[in-house]
């Protein structure tokens, strides 16, 4: 039995909607693989730069030995231009430009009815070929009676195969329209105007629109929930599970390991 797409589809279609509402991504699915690569490439980089920051930012023991340093102000410098470098990966990540293989045309395209339907059936159909699968590997699974088994627990499997995806779909969404997100994306992004134009004031700001400034932790903030997105983005799109907080320990292993090579003598 194939599952039943058109009334979840178009909630779905409807919540994609609020998420991407300037985005016009009409893609093919080799095209939706093509911008997933790069967004995993702009999130391992946004990930690399906020871990690298960590310990400059936070560590104030770590701080205290550049006090009345020369070495003080290269430290600023590095640690300055790591945040402009995470500030423009995760921009990267969430450009709505027409032509960007980013997560907003990735979620505008991936609503779309005829994707949807072929996530779906995909990853039902994955389950459903259990017992034939089972039957290569193992003669007794040829049994006519573990086939009759294999085959219920496989329609079992299947069903509860289309339930989860369904809801990693509305929770993606979900995740993607929270309004605190979006104003917290929106104030990293006008941040990013910043660094690439020189303005003291941008376009969006002179427009009237309220938006917050940016803190020290903002980044870091605005990384975590896109991991998340990430995550289930990869999930839906290439059946893989992706763990966002190993790449994260990694980068602060790395960056714990270069710091303390770096105030080894500050003078």
């Amino acid at each position: 039995m194939r599952p039943n797409v058109q009334p979840f589809a178009e909630g779905i279609m409807e919540r994609g909607m609020t998420v991407a509402k300037k985005p016009k991504a009409v893609w093919t699915w080799d095209q939706i693989v093509r911008a997933m690569e790069l967004i995993n490439e702009n999130h391992s980089l946004a990930i690399g730069y906020v871990e690298m920051l960590r310990i400059p930012v936070y560590d104030q023991e770590y701080l205290k030995r550049f006090n009345k340093t020369f070495s003080a102000h290269g430290l600023e410098m590095i640690r300055n231009a790591l945040h402009q470098a995470g500030v423009m990966s995760l921009c990267r990540l969430w450009d709505s430009s027409k032509d960007a293989l980013s997560i907003p045309n990735a979620l505008c395209a991936l609503r779309r009815y005829p994707h949807i339907k072929a996530t779906l059936s995909r990853r039902h159909q994955g389950m459903m070929e259990l017992p034939t699968e089972m039957a290569k590997v193992r003669d007794d699974a040829r049994d006519p009676h573990i086939q009759n088994s294999l085959e219920r627990l496989a329609r079992r499997q299947a069903a509860e195969m289309v339930t989860r995806t369904k809801q990693t779909f509305r929770e993606l969404y979900s995740l993607a329209a929270q309004d605190s997100f979006i104003e917290l994306v929106g104030a990293v992004t006008n941040w990013r105007h910043k660094i690439a134009h020189p303005v003291v004031v941008t376009k969006l700001e002179r427009s009237g629109v309220a938006v917050s400034p940016l803190k020290w932790g903002d980044l870091e903030t605005a990384l975590a929930q896109t991991s998340q997105i990430v995550a289930l983005l990869n999930l839906l799109i290439d059946d893989l599970n992706i763990y966002p907080k190993d790449s994260h320990k990694v980068w602060e292993r790395y960056g714990a390991v270069f710091w303390k090579s770096v105030s080894a003598t500050p003078e």
